[in-house]
């Protein structure tokens, strides 16, 4: 590298201000000839020449001079040469070249005709290697994963000092991530070599399987299958589903000409509950050009039945409309509603006419019951039938409202047994402004921060219900403050088997219609709540859940937690263990809000070997209580990179051109000489 210096000094030279400071010079001759009181000729001419002076420096300032340092380097040019080792490249095309042979072989005579350069040779896959390498040590095509745009963006920072002329890559175009649906913007021309056969030879593979996670045993259900297939020149094609190596169904598609997709539906019905392990596997054809890809391991939750609910209220609100919305999101959650019929009595949302059951054997389907008030609700043997369905482990929850039993003496007497409330005075509504604050029992998970902010507050609720105090032993997670002193909103009691809680407080329902911070307070709300009833105690408070029970080599699982409440959605953190591991996490992870599902986290594992792995994700409020889930997936040995075997000139060819380069072929690779400014 050869280097030189030089200084020089340069001004302003306006004329303008070389005449302004000439005529400042002949003032000040002019006003010291003669001066009142006279002085002395050496007087004058000292006073003179200081304003001479003044005005001069002025004058030098005003041409504004200045000293130039100039440095000059002369470095040699650098181009760097991107050689894609991914799986991919390891692929025989049909002129029985290993494709990355041919890429070392390119990549040996681009550098011999680069003779003014230096040219550095840097393997990359899934993100670019760490050191240069000489064409005969490239590391063999094992890489998960082809990220060119990253490969490039971070060869620009890694020579960004130096005097970086041009780029080459020499892939075969697959790529599995980083440039999906992105615009390539490169800053300096990027030449591309594409290596492999451009037409797929014949191959059968599966590109996506549609599931449903969980499932329930007893009932049938779907799996939908897409595959894809290249020059199967007529042949049809079979897919099967199988559970641990037994085939549950089979299907058979007409005969395929040419390339594309074909869909294939198959079917099952769950034996048995628990994790089961899945798997689609397609016949391979005589010739493929990988059997790699023509299998994909699933895994499902067989459960034995939902998670039924009943609602009933002879006087429904809003509340049973925003139930319905709840449980209408989860699929686990089945919510039956009963409300006045037309001609008196009571109907069912989309049936007939419906009778309080005479015993807990007619509620036993359904894992929590839901009262609102009205009507002649409730009898002594309808009283009698709730207790004895809490104490079998059923659930029950009473909202209060104008016409509420929990205001009648004496139905609060009949339902002595499955009120978690006792009478204490004479049972009425207070009106006011009531806010909802954590109570003595604020610990639960379940529970959510109902703290509004102050740019958003809660709309207070206009009604409580007073006179009633809480059971011995009954917990109180929410209070009503207001009109000088607390009361109890939220109560909850463990009676033998099963769960009662009471609301005290209402229109809850005016919450779910206050803007954004209403409704996620009324969703949190009802959300933990009726999950803690329904589901019991050990239900977690996350959510959490993988977007696939199976994933390829080489991608990488999105995890997504769903907190019941917006306290469980505090501090999240989660680990991940591969199977064996001993308790020692492979990765750990910080979830990021989903933005496109509000209250929703996501994150995004790195790359995992073949194997089974458990996620398990924490969180912890700023009062000390915790939540957790978990959930698990496996990563199975069939490669991403192996799904498609032709080489993507177009990519190759757009990359090239967004860059001002070109896109060349194996055997032109030495005009890219001349094609790259090494001046």
């Amino acid at each position: 590298m050869l280097e030189s210096s030089d200084w020089t000094i340069v001004t302003d030279l306006d004329p303008w201000r070389l005449a302004a400071g000439a005529v400042l010079v002949l003032y000040a001759l002019w006003a010291y000839r003669r001066t009142l009181p006279p002085l002395t000729l050496p007087k004058r001419t000292t006073l003179a020449a200081l304003r001479i002076a003044g005005f001069s420096m002025l004058v030098f300032f005003a041409l504004d001079p200045s000293i130039v340092t100039r440095s000059e380097s002369s470095r040699p040019p650098v181009v760097p040469v991107l050689v894609d080792v991914s799986r991919s490249m390891s692929i025989e095309d049909d002129s029985g070249e290993i494709r990355v042979e041919n890429a070392r072989r390119a990549a040996g005579r681009i550098s011999r005709s680069l003779g003014g350069a230096k040219v550095e040779v840097l393997p990359f896959a899934s993100g670019l290697y760490s050191a240069a390498v000489v064409p005969d040590s490239l590391p063999p095509a094992e890489g998960e994963g082809t990220d060119i745009h990253g490969a490039v963006a971070e060869t620009e920072r890694r020579y960004s000092d130096d005097n970086l002329a041009a780029m080459i890559v020499i892939s075969d175009g697959r790529v599995t991530r980083g440039m999906a649906g992105r615009r390539f913007a490169g800053h300096v021309p990027v030449f591309t070599v594409a290596v492999g056969d451009t037409s797929e030879g014949a191959d059968l593979s599966i590109d996506r399987v549609e599931y449903e996670r969980t499932v329930y045993t007893g009932t049938r259900e779907n799996v939908r299958a897409v595959i894809r297939y290249s020059s199967t020149g007529g042949r049809e094609a079979s897919i099967k589903l199988l559970e641990e190596g037994r085939v549950l169904d089979t299907f058979r598609t007409d005969p395929l000409t040419g390339n594309g997709l074909v869909e294939a539906r198959l079917g099952y019905v769950p034996s048995r509950e628990g994790i089961r392990s899945m798997e689609i596997r397609v016949t391979p054809l005589e010739g493929e050009v990988t059997e790699g890809n023509n299998n994909e391991m699933f895994r499902v939750n067989a459960l034995r039945d939902r998670v039924e609910i009943l609602f009933f209220d002879s006087s429904p609100d809003w509340n049973m409309t925003f139930l319905r919305r709840i449980c209408g999101r989860s699929k686990r959650l089945q919510l039956d509603t009963v409300a006045p019929a037309p001609g008196g009595g009571l109907r069912m949302q989309g049936g007939g006419r419906w009778v309080f059951p005479s015993d807990a054997d007619g509620l036993s389907r359904y894992k929590l019951v839901i009262a609102g008030g009205g009507g002649s609700f409730p009898s002594a043997r309808e009283a009698e039938t709730l207790a004895e369905y809490i104490e079998t482990g059923g659930a029950v929850l009473f909202i209060a409202s104008e016409r509420s039993p929990l205001l009648s003496p004496g139905s609060l007497t009949v339902l002595r047994k499955a009120l978690p409330v006792s009478i204490s005075g004479s049972p009425r509504i207070a009106t006011g402004d009531f806010l909802v604050d954590p109570g003595p029992d604020r610990d639960a998970p379940w529970l959510p921060d109902m703290r509004a902010g102050e740019s958003a507050p809660l709309p207070p609720l206009s009604g409580a219900v007073e006179g009633l105090v809480p059971n011995a032993g009954a917990r109180v997670p929410l209070v009503l403050t207001g009109g000088g002193k607390d009361r109890p909103f939220l109560v909850v009691e463990q009676k033998d088997k099963g769960i009662s809680a009471v609301m005290l407080g209402f229109p809850v329902w005016r919450w779910r219609l206050a803007g954004e911070a209403g409704a996620d307070a009324w969703d949190g709300l009802f959300g933990g709540l009726i999950q803690y009833l329904a589901e019991g105690r050990e239900a977690p408070a996350l959510d959490v859940q993988s977007d696939r029970t199976g994933y390829r080599t080489g991608e990488r699982p999105r995890i997504t937690i769903y907190p019941s409440t917006g306290r469980a959605g505090e501090n999240i953190r989660g680990e991940v263990f591969a199977a064996g591991s001993d308790g020692v996490p492979v990765e750990t992870f910080i979830p990021e809000p989903d933005p496109y599902i509000p209250g929703a986290w996501r994150a995004e594992t790195g790359d995992l070997p073949p194997g089974d792995y458990s996620v398990r994700v924490k969180s912890g409020s700023s009062d000390g209580s915790m939540a957790e889930g978990s959930t698990s997936f496996a990563v199975e040995p069939l490669s991403v990179e192996m799904l498609r075997t032709s080489a993507d000139t177009g990519l190759l060819g757009r990359i090239a051109a967004a860059s001002g380069g070109r896109l060349v072929g194996l055997g032109d690779v030495e005009m890219i000489a001349g094609m790259i400014d090494l001046e």
